[in-house]
């Protein structure tokens, strides 16, 4: 019978410990915000680095969430983007490490980048503002690649990075390929609006480049169907 504080299941034929590491968490994250607030952010990450690969090996997801989201909030109370990229990057690529941990990166992160949604984040002002948001929208979407359970993620941060180009470089050629290689068709965790909404502009920027035989291939991706549908209207107008 497991101890106290663990719990066994059976993965693969064999018993998976679980353990309750959430009182040494509880202990630990404001150990680590106080060195943080001292100055001390990479002894701070250390801490917590140590702390979630004994969540992550520990198996206790809801403890190794908090810690992720913890090392994530500690780098932008700093204001240290290095720190942020590469505490992103490192933890979402450790062994083994559980989906739900990734998720929890990838959507703490996100309002730090854009809003509304796909709309690159406003409040930036001045010019090295507008690279922190760019960089952080690039890593996000490198991390999202390739994970059917954050495809709606990477479409939306494809769109914000989309925008940045047309809009910050004038580059429509370099939106238009960006947004050709997303099928948003084919994600199930899309509603038919977003759907609409990202084929369209699909069709917008591969008209603003002028490959019309494209863009009527795009077009073709818009069910009638789902027109038909009453709340759809708005978009048979566009």
């Amino acid at each position: 019978m497991p101890s106290a504080g663990h719990s066994g299941t059976a993965s693969g034929g064999q018993l998976e410990e679980k353990v309750d590491l959430s009182k040494e968490v509880d202990a630990k994250i404001p150990q680590a915000e106080t060195l943080c607030k001292a100055g001390q952010v990479r002894e701070a990450l250390a801490l917590l680095a140590a702390l979630e690969k004994k969540c992550r090996v520990g198996n206790d997801t809801t403890s190794l969430v908090r810690v992720c989201e913890t090392s994530l909030q500690l780098c932008k109370d700093a204001n240290d983007l290095e720190a942020l990229l590469t505490t992103l990057k490192t933890l979402s690529t450790r062994r083994s490490q559980k989906s739900a941990a990734v998720r929890a990166l990838v959507h703490k992160a996100l309002p730090w980048c854009i809003q509304d949604g796909h709309v690159p984040l406003s409040t930036v002002t001045t010019d090295k503002e507008k690279e922190d948001r760019n960089k952080l929208v690039e890593a996000l979407r490198d991390i999202t690649d390739g994970k059917i359970f954050l495809e709606a993620e990477r479409a939306r941060l494809t769109r914000a990075l989309a925008t940045i180009k047309e809009v910050d470089y004038d580059d429509i050629a370099g939106a238009a390929l960006l947004m050709q290689d997303v099928h948003v068709e084919t994600y199930g965790s899309i509603s038919k609006k977003e759907k609409i909404e990202f084929i369209l502009e699909q069709i917008r920027l591969t008209l603003a480049k002028k490959d019309f035989v494209r863009a009527a291939i795009v077009a073709g991706k818009i069910s009638k169907k789902n027109l038909a549908e009453e709340t759809m209207q708005e978009y048979k107008v566009r």
